[in-house]
């Protein structure tokens, strides 16, 4: 899953194994300007509850400089 706002990029890997098998992981991309300016990557998110199964990141959805991330119940 992908959203973009302004110069910002989250990507959802909701079967990310770093917390635990398909707990999910949700990572942060910046670019200091538009056009060719490549991608960096600025920070990984995991669920602060997180535990295998969860698939963090299912959802995505960035408003100005507001990140909502959803999983699947």
């Amino acid at each position: 899953r992908l959203a973009i706002e302004g110069n910002t990029l989250a990507v959802g890997v909701s079967q990310d194994d770093r917390v635990g098998p398909g707990a999910g992981a949700v990572y942060l991309y910046e670019r200091s300007g538009a056009g060719q300016v490549p991608w960096q990557h600025a920070q990984t998110l995991h669920a602060p509850d997180g535990k295998p199964g969860d698939a963090f990141g299912f959802g995505l959805a960035i408003y100005c400089d507001q990140l909502v991330v959803g999983a699947p119940m």
